[in-house]
């Protein structure tokens, strides 16, 4: 059987919980983006995972589970995580996170790529099941299925509430405030089809070659967004920035200052609102 091992110290601990048991905390403050433990152990396909292991037991791709024997087995489930699990099994921080503060994954949630890749990978044991009591306001009480990461509870897709489409002078339709909107707040979220890369040359001859986004680990694919995400206007002065969300299907539009209501809303194009490289129209 294939082993997964490392040698690697992490700065976390195991502590007993009276309502959950035991659970890895932090043991010293930790930044966002900090490596807090790594699932290691045997790898077996999903009918060789002993009983007292299915619990534990964690999802690398298709039929392949790893069984795990490191800390990281005990770390507990949150409907607010302050962790995330990567593809090589490391949790990493999603925030910062307090010295003894414990750390938390989420069990239920999963991207909509890999729910379309492999649907028959993401079946739900019964034996899996609890009632949650993480306390977060989010909380869904009953962990008892898989939840579609961004599509389902307050992170559902939904238009934008506080935009319109109207004329932005010299250059058509844009997006406007109808209400004040707030520094960081999302402002839309938009789901996305992806053309491949194969379908580019025929792609780049239709009026879609000024509304697509890069897409994909590379960048060759094209996303087309569905929504308001589409027709934001550029600015190198913008108000509002996108963020691609690529294994969830979804663009997030976010505000970067304060927008009062009526203002026309706008992004740069090349992703970070301070990126100045030209464009590849010309600015009016």
């Amino acid at each position: 059987m294939l082993q997964l091992d490392s040698i690697h110290s992490y700065p976390s601990r195991i502590e007993e919980f009276p309502e959950s048991g035991r659970g890895l905390v932090a043991a010293a403050p930790l930044p966002a983006g900090t490596a807090v433990a790594r699932f290691e152990g045997e790898q077996r396909g999903w009918r060789d995972v002993p009983a007292d292991a299915v619990r534990h037991a964690i999802l690398v791709d298709g039929d392949t589970w790893v069984v795990p024997h490191s800390p990281a087995r005990w770390i507990n489930h949150s409907c607010a995580p302050n962790c995330t699990v990567d593809d090589g099994l490391t949790v990493w921080t999603t925030r910062p996170v307090a010295a003894g503060e414990q750390l938390t994954i989420s069990y239920d949630r999963v991207a909509l790529a890999d729910w379309q890749d492999a649907p028959e990978a993401h079946f739900w044991d019964e034996r899996w099941s609890f009632d949650c009591r993480c306390g977060a306001a989010g909380c869904v009480g009953r962990v008892d299925r898989y939840r579609v990461e961004g599509y389902e509870g307050d992170a559902e897709v939904r238009p934008g509430a506080k935009v319109r489409l109207g004329i932005s002078a010299g250059r058509g339709r844009g997006v406007f405030a109808t209400q004040p909107i707030a520094a960081g707040e999302l402002i839309e979220r938009s789901p996305v089809l992806v053309s491949p890369a194969s379908e580019w040359p025929a792609l780049e001859k239709t009026v879609l070659y000024n509304y697509v986004f890069e897409w994909g680990e590379t960048e060759e694919d094209s996303g087309i967004a569905l929504g308001y995400a589409g027709l934001f206007n550029h600015s190198f002065t913008p108000n509002a920035r996108y963020r691609r969300r690529t294994a969830d299907l979804l663009i997030d539009v976010t505000a970067v200052r304060a927008i009062a209501a009526g203002e026309e809303i706008t992004m740069n194009y090349n992703g970070d609102p301070d990126d100045r490289t030209p464009v590849w129209f010309e600015l009016k």
